[in-house]
């Protein structure tokens, strides 16, 4: 496998996400890196965990988690949720979601471009853009047609495909710019081999044969006693997403969906492997319209969007074994008569560890934003505000019973009450190129229903031109 093109090499390369309008990397005191469109084609990069972990100082996970999929750590913290992820610089992580959860379901095969920003962008981006931004743009033409498309196959029933099309129609200037991409990734199971130590029945029941052999026999296990892999652990990404802009407007419109097995990333001495549609399955969609117009030295945009996101009923996990009725017996069985330990027993298996437990969670969130751009002499200057509003359930997790009606009557189900947040960001960025120095100073003003903030970019920055 090839590597991506030497940083050094991409001096004269443009970004957007680092200023929210394009600069060159060498005019920028930030470290980042672009990774291009042939690059990742050339590569076969699916995943943005793909792409970035060809990056100096980014560790990577494959394949993670279940409620976050492939993960990432950048400057020190999980990249999931301390990084800005957009898409043609728009945010796609929910705001009730630990970290964004990602899997094969973002655009990678058909951007033009992924620039990853090393370092905070609060001023700009807000808090959760603490280890930086990773801006994925989507390829564009100003030719009447384009259209581009991929398939790969693999082992394991592995197939994925990727599709671009667009072009644009009318003359003068009343042309309708389009573009759709569609991405659709499955494989059956991935055969995910661990390290005997971590996973040897020893540690975990002692030196009792009856409960390592027990343990050893569960369908979670499916290679040898010295090299044992895991139960099938299927894997599901699509996406859809069309783009249309006429004259000074643009509307998107995107839907992500990942779908994974709930047992992944989790110990198989608690949680089965062995149930392949025990899986967590999500979908995130977001839309908005912006308005944009240009000035001789000034610019306005005006953003409109929405983010929902919804995991999926069918989500489930299952124990391996009772585990919190194995402590019991050890702790209480000696000390409590026959009859009460049974009924006891059966109280705790019947609550928290028989049956099947689903999972839910869900957000829907809207948000205005007003962002001017100013051009003064040499200097530049970035300033707005964004105002936003959302409710949502955080993640529960509950138990199916006959009389609950399992995850067909979710809405049922008593679970945590909707969270509700309102949230007002006002940011300003300065841009100032001097003869031998380039200087980018931000703040941000942030305030919430709890808190009152005024947050400063944390580094003063400069680069020697």
């Amino acid at each position: 496998m090839g590597e991506p093109s030497d940083p050094q090499l991409q001096i004269n390369k443009k970004v957007s996400g680092a200023s929210r309008s394009l600069k060159d990397i060498q005019d920028l005191p930030f470290s980042i890196y672009v990774i291009e469109g042939a690059d990742i084609r050339r590569n076969g990069y699916i995943t943005l965990v793909d792409a970035l972990k060809m990056l100096p100082g980014i560790r990577v996970s494959q394949p993670g988690s279940a409620l976050e999929g492939e993960t990432f750590m950048m400057r020190g913290l999980l990249g999931n949720a301390y990084a800005k992820i957009l898409v043609n610089g728009i945010p796609v992580k929910p705001y009730m979601v630990s970290g964004m959860p990602l899997g094969a379901q973002l655009p990678i095969q058909q951007a033009e471009r992924i620039e990853v920003i090393y370092g905070p962008a609060a001023a700009l981006y807000g808090a959760d853009a603490t280890t930086g931004v990773i801006n994925i743009v989507v390829a564009d033409s100003e030719r009447p047609i384009f259209t581009n498309a991929s398939l790969h196959v693999g082992g394991q029933s592995y197939t994925s495909i990727h599709t671009l099309f667009g072009g644009k129609i009318g003359k003068g200037d009343k042309i309708l710019k389009f573009r759709l991409f569609g991405t659709n990734t499955r494989q059956a199971t991935r055969r995910i081999f661990y390290d005997t130590d971590l996973y040897n029945a020893e540690n975990y029941f002692g030196l009792n044969p009856r409960r390592i052999q027990a343990l050893i026999n569960t369908p979670n296990f499916i290679g040898t006693v010295t090299k044992p892999a895991l139960g099938e652990t299927p894997h599901l990404s699509r996406s859809f997403g069309v783009d249309l802009t006429y004259q000074n407007f643009q509307f998107s419109y995107k839907d992500f969906f990942r779908q994974d097995h709930r047992a992944l990333g989790l110990n198989t001495v608690a949680i089965s492997y062995a149930i392949p549609v025990n899986s967590i399955g999500e979908s995130i969609k977001e839309g908005h319209l912006i308005y944009k117009k240009d000035f001789k030295n000034w610019s306005t945009q005006t953003t409109l969007n929405f983010l929902k996101y919804n995991m999926n009923n069918t989500s489930s996990s299952s124990y391996v074994s009772p585990t919190l009725a194995n402590i019991f017996n050890v702790f209480t069985l000696d000390s409590l008569n026959m009859l009460l330990a049974d009924s006891l027993r059966t109280v705790i298996n019947d609550n928290f560890f028989s049956s099947i437990r689903f999972a839910h969670a869900s957000s829907f969130e809207y948000a205005l934003e007003q962002a001017l751009n100013f051009k003064v002499g040499n200097a530049e200057i970035n300033t707005g505000f964004r105002a936003q509003r959302g409710t949502g359930d955080p993640f529960v997790d509950f138990q199916s019973t006959p009389n609950r009606g399992g995850a067909d009557n979710i809405e049922n189900i008593s679970r945590n009450p909707d969270q509700d947040y309102n949230e007002l960001n006002a940011f300003a960025q300065l841009f100032l190129p001097l003869k031998k120095w380039n200087i980018l100073l931000g703040a941000a003003y942030l305030y919430s229903e709890r808190s009152s903030i005024l947050i400063l970019n944390p580094r003063f920055m400069l680069a020697k031109r």
